[in-house]
Parts: C-alpha cells; sequence; structure tokens
C-alpha cells in the first residue's frame, strides 16, 4: 500500500486527486471546530440519536412526539444518521467526554469518499478522464454546499454511486460475493435514506430481468442479495411500515 502511495505521488495524472484531497482536509480543519450544528435535517436527526441514547432503547415511532423537549419527529428514514449520534454520546459517557465532531465528521468523510470512489471508476478508462470527472463534479457550487452544510446527503449519495459501481461489476463478472456486496450496500443505503429501500426493490426487479437464463438462474443471485440486503437495513422498512 505504501508503494502504491509512494508511486501516484510521482504520477501527475493523480495530482489532482491528491491536490482535491488536501482542499478536502482544509475545509474539515477549518469547519468542524468553529461551525455547529445548525442546519434543519441534522439536527433533527441528531436530537433523535440522542432521544435513543437518553432512552437506552431504539423504538420506531411513526409520529415521535417527545414531551420532555418538545421533539417531533415524523418517522420515514432508516435509523443509520440518527445511531451515529447515539453511539457518539455512549462512547463520550463511557469515557467522560462529551462533543459531536464525529458526527459532523459524516458529511466531509463521506464526501472525500465519494470524490475517492468516482476517480477510482474512471481512471480504470484514463488518468485524465478520472480528472476532468472529479472536477466536473466537485467544481460546481452545489458540491461545495454538500461539504459545509451539515446533511446526510454525502453519505446518501456515496453509497447510492457504490451500489451503482457493484451493480455493474456484479453483472460484469458474476460471483456469490459480488452479489453479497450489493446486498450489504443496498441495505446500507436503505439503512440511511428511504429512497435506498424503493431503490432496492427496483434492483431486485433488474437484476431479475437482466439476468441471462431460465427463472432459476434469474433467482439465484437475488437469493445472495436479499439476506445482506434485509439485515443491512432493509428489514426496518419490512417490520415498521
Amino acid at each position: 500500500m505504501l508503494r502504491r502511495i509512494v508511486r501516484g505521488a510521482s504520477d501527475p495524472a493523480m495530482w489532482p486527486f491528491w491536490l482535491g484531497s488536501l482542499a478536502v482536509v482544509v475545509i474539515a480543519v477549518l469547519l468542524l471546530p468553529n461551525k455547529p450544528l445548525v442546519d434543519h435535517d441534522v439536527l433533527e436527526y441528531g436530537v433523535q440519536g440522542r432521544v435513543f441514547l437518553r432512552d437506552k432503547a431504539i423504538h420506531f415511532v411513526r409520529h415521535r412526539f417527545d414531551p420532555a423537549t418538545g421533539f417531533y419527529y415524523v418517522g420515514l428514514h432508516g435509523f443509520s444518521f440518527p445511531l451515529m449520534f447515539t453511539w457518539e454520546g455512549l462512547i463520550g459517557e463511557v469515557v467522560g467526554s462529551a462533543g459531536d465532531v464525529w458526527s459532523r465528521s459524516i458529511t466531509i468523510w463521506y464526501a472525500w469518499l465519494l470524490i475517492a470512489l468516482v476517480w477510482s471508476v474512471l481512471r480504470r478508462a484514463s488518468p485524465w478522464l478520472a480528472a476532468a470527472g472529479t472536477l466536473t463534479m466537485t467544481l460546481p457550487l452545489g458540491f461545495l454546499f454538500l461539504l459545509v452544510v451539515y446533511h446526510l446527503d454525502s453519505y446518501r449519495i456515496f453509497l447510492f454511486s457504490a451500489v451503482m459501481a457493484a451493480l455493474v461489476a456484479a453483472f460484469r463478472s458474476p460471483s456469490p460475493a459480488r452479489w453479497l456486496l450489493l446486498g450489504t450496500l443496498a441495505g446500507a443505503h436503505a439503512f440511511v435514506h428511504s429512497l435506498g429501500a424503493i431503490l432496492g426493490g427496483i434492483l431486485v426487479l433488474v437484476v431479475v430481468l437482466v439476468s441471462s437464463g431460465g427463472m432459476e438462474a434469474r433467482l439465484r443471485p437475488v437469493l445472495w442479495m436479499i439476506g445482506p440486503l434485509l439485515l443491512a437495513g432493509g428489514l426496518h422498512y419490512v417490520l415498521d411500515t
């Protein structure tokens, strides 16, 4: 791994990636210590996570009202993002520390992972295509907001992109491991946002329709996918709807 990093540092086609990664680090250093949680959705998820921690229980309530705080929440999406606040608060209680830096860092961390994913996929075709593609994605003002506004968008969009990449990889070279990975990523995406649950159903349909062979051969990949899809996050929508 270290040898690859050293080789990459001397490759001019890698310089835009390293420069972009450095820019993300600079934004993180400036943003995380100075900007509090002030955006609507992240406050909603944060309070939900702290209610889980206070009650020491995770309950799905479609229309949650907490009399102690006046907090009202319309339950729809999975609990992945709120549970980050729960875990951070729980660990903080154990070690005697308070804060939400880890939860705030999720936005920037997954934005960088999204950049790295797009770069790595396009680099298979051409290093300069990877540079052009990532610049096209990151230069618009909307991507800057993705970095500096605390939200689950970068988390959700990264997992969506990873699901699409895994789907293509599974069709290009089918194997049980790749179908398992696809199901796991799709389940994780569903656990973040309800759109991921819809995507999971569409994925199953696409796999059945696009796969070759008889019905047994078409259903075989779905059997590999369905378990991890449900366990990684899809089960919430089966039990709580």
